[in-house]
């Protein structure tokens, strides 16, 4: 054979070596940079724009049949006296529904019996009429609903999203201050920011609703004054974390 042909194949089968081999890729480690790490906490108090009342509708029957249609007619009742008072369709709207048997137990038998069927359905109503809130449950109670479960005065969106903006901002400079006066203290400057992270977060406001009240609700006067429903202050609270180069 061709001693340039026996060449030129020692060379090509190198090449195919060269490939199959395992690649190393050398990475040369960054040098690790000093920071500085705070945070700042900032709290803003508002006022809800935005309240929910959760209303539930209990009816018993012998038949399944039997107690949807109580608790069918009980909540259309309501919600009928609610449109007719202003409150909108889409204000209006089911969290729970829940039908099921109800068993007894014989004590002297050892068996189980059949005590009918019991319906839950709760119904939440969202308004951005505060004023409105008392005159609501009142109107419920009267139109057949059992019982109100919770009150909660929140933020609507828009409103949360400034309210948080505006405690993140006071938290940005309490932090950024922070980082300034330990710089100063222990005699470093500080470079750019390497790292930021937040959040911001409030805590809906419940009042109690006891049973007295639901009984004053259902007290039908002529000329009664609304159940009285005011609304507290919503504290929202922001933290701010930031890592700074220390040059």
């Amino acid at each position: 054979m061709d001693t340039k042909m026996i060449l030129g194949f020692l060379l090509v089968g190198a090449v195919m070596l060269s490939a199959c081999a395992p690649q190393q890729i050398t990475v040369s480690p960054q040098p690790e940079r000093n920071t500085l790490s705070v945070s700042g906490e900032g709290q803003l108090e508002v006022n809800p724009d935005k309240a929910s009342i959760t209303l539930a509708f209990v009816t018993n029957a012998t038949t399944a049949k039997e107690a949807q249609d109580k608790n069918r007619a009980m909540s259309n009742a309501v919600v009928d006296a609610l449109k007719g008072a202003g409150v909108k369709n889409e204000e209006i709207e089911t969290i729970y529904y829940d039908l099921h048997q109800l068993w007894g137990w014989n004590q002297k038998t050892g068996e189980r019996f059949d005590q009918g069927y019991e319906l839950e359905h709760r119904m939440k109503i969202t308004t951005t009429n505060l004023e409105s809130v008392g005159n609501i449950i009142d109107l419920s109670i009267r139109s057949g609903a059992n019982r109100v479960d919770s009150i909660e005065f929140g933020l609507t969106k828009p409103m949360e999203r400034q309210a948080k903006g505006e405690a993140l901002a006071k938290a940005a400079q309490e932090a950024a201050a922070k980082a300034q006066s330990i710089a100063a203290n222990v005699g470093v400057n500080i470079g750019k920011v390497m790292r930021v992270s937040e959040s911001a977060y409030y805590n809906p406001v419940v009042p109690s609703y006891r049973k007295e009240m639901m009984a004053a609700a259902a007290y039908d006067s002529a000329g009664a004054a609304p159940t009285p429903i005011g609304p507290q202050k919503l504290t929202v609270t922001a933290t701010v974390s930031l890592d700074y180069e220390i040059r």
